[in-house]
């Protein structure tokens, strides 16, 4: 784990990226409009809290410099954090709401959650999403048009297998609510995540039958990646996706090997 190339600032859900020599980038063009380029990564190293990668061709301060003024326009964080929006003037409105019973003999006290969804103050669906965990259990809350989206980590916390007394892991698929209908029941995905507005239309990955893509506007492109880094809670949340107004940036794997990706709109 040498050389310093490139320095990413992250914080626990955006990113600031800093570049710090040449090279040309391996795009292509997918259908949709949006345009997918990748970089191949021989590793990811930390310095504190800051995270560096090194490319196998070139250097990372060309490859972030190429989509520097659409990468550093940022979604707000208060637009995916907010738990209140509007809709043809009226008020949808989330909260979480928690419910603690003592466990069994090999685990501790359990924390099922729910999010409880509310149209002008009236319930409106309840979404149940597991139990506590260090990962947040909501990771997006959008208005579209007509439709309101609602990004959640379904945790479950299983016995470790390491044989430590009341040690757990916490496992975690990701889910989008579209109008309180879940993606994943709707589409058959294993898992959905990463929803934004991108250059003014709905966008998300998805996961199923083993198969990565990403969905944009209605309409579904298979990917070429075996994983795609999301969910991260801590200091890894450095990997997860970095959303801004025209394009989403990303860690992702083809078995073992490591790529930074760029989705968007680069014109």
């Amino acid at each position: 784990m040498l050389a310093l190339v490139v320095v990413l600032l992250f914080s626990a859900c955006s990113a600031i990226f800093v570049p710090l020599e040449d090279t040309t980038p391996t795009a292509e063009i997918v259908p949709g409009t949006l345009e997918l380029v990748e970089f191949e990564i021989q590793r990811l190293q930390w310095k504190g809290e800051i995270l560096s990668m090194v490319p196998v061709e070139g250097t990372a301060e060309e490859i972030l410099a190429s989509h520097e003024a659409q990468r550093s326009n940022l979604i707000p964080r208060a637009v995916y954090a907010t738990n209140n929006i509007r809709i043809a003037g009226d008020e949808i409105s989330y909260r979480i709401h928690e419910t603690i019973a003592q466990g069994d003999s090999n685990l501790p006290a359990r924390s099922s959650l729910e999010v409880l969804i509310h149209k002008n103050g009236e319930l409106l669906v309840s979404i149940p999403i597991g139990t506590s965990s260090p990962i947040s259990p909501v990771w997006g809350f959008w208005a579209y048009q007509d439709a309101w989206f609602l990004e959640v980590a379904y945790s479950e916390t299983i016995p470790s297998t390491d044989d430590i007394p009341n040690n757990v892991e916490v496992v975690s698929t990701g889910d989008i609510f579209e109008n309180g209908i879940s993606l994943n029941s709707e589409a058959g995905y294993e898992e959905s995540f990463g929803f934004q507005i991108l250059a003014g239309r709905p966008f998300y990955f998805y996961k199923r039958a083993g198969v990565l893509g990403y969905a944009y506007d209605g309409t579904e492109f298979p990917l070429e990646y075996t994983r795609i880094d999301h969910h991260n809670c801590c200091s890894g949340a450095a990997l997860n996706p970095v959303m801004a107004d025209n394009m989403v940036a990303f860690y992702a794997y083809k078995g073992d090997v490591m790529y930074y990706a760029e989705i968007g709109v680069f014109d």
